[in-house]
């Protein structure tokens, strides 16, 4: 099943940029972690709280194929772009079903 539209750019198609863009500081592009890269999706989804980073947030838990250590990456975006919010440590390494 596609998504694509008629006249529309073709998502399958389009290169990965390294950093996520800031429209109004394009020198100051926010990188993802150093280890996101290569790494196995334990969970994404959105912010599971009242207070949520702008955007709502998406939410990245992951690990490296060769560790059994769970990290997560918040990204948080508006019209203008998009950045990291929070990259790190859970505080605790029990993923939920």
């Amino acid at each position: 099943m596609s998504t694509e539209r008629e006249n529309e750019i073709d998502l399958s198609t389009v290169s990965v940029l390294p950093q996520l863009p800031a429209s109004l500081r394009p020198n100051h592009q926010s990188a993802l972690p150093d280890d996101f890269e290569g790494a196995v999706i334990v969970r994404f989804g959105a912010v599971d709280s009242e207070e949520k980073p702008e955007g709502g947030g998406l939410v990245i838990d992951y690990r490296k194929p060769e560790s059994s250590e769970v990290r997560r990456v918040v990204l948080a975006f508006n019209e203008l772009g998009m950045w990291v919010e929070y990259a790190g440590s859970l505080e605790s390494t029990t993923i939920p079903a």
